[in-house]
């Protein structure tokens, strides 16, 4: 459904595949530690993802949630 919304927008999705470790690619952590997943994305209009630089995740901010934030640097 995600691909689905992002070509019918004109959109992309982009996501943490930029060369980090692991941690950094990490955004879904289940609660036992035991199963990692990158299940979040920011998603960008086409004619402007030259300006995203980089994306990652931010293990540090308690957000309360088995999810890491997703960073999009611009």
């Amino acid at each position: 459904m995600l691909c689905e919304f992002a070509c019918a927008n004109n959109m992309v999705v982009m996501n943490t595949n930029f060369q980090h470790k692991r941690i950094h690619k990490i955004t879904w952590l289940s609660p036992d530690q035991n199963t990692a997943s990158l299940i979040d994305h920011i998603i960008i209009n086409e004619n402007k993802k030259g300006v995203i630089e980089d994306v990652k995740t931010m293990r540090g901010p308690n957000i309360d949630s088995d999810h890491f934030l997703v960073k999009a640097v611009i």
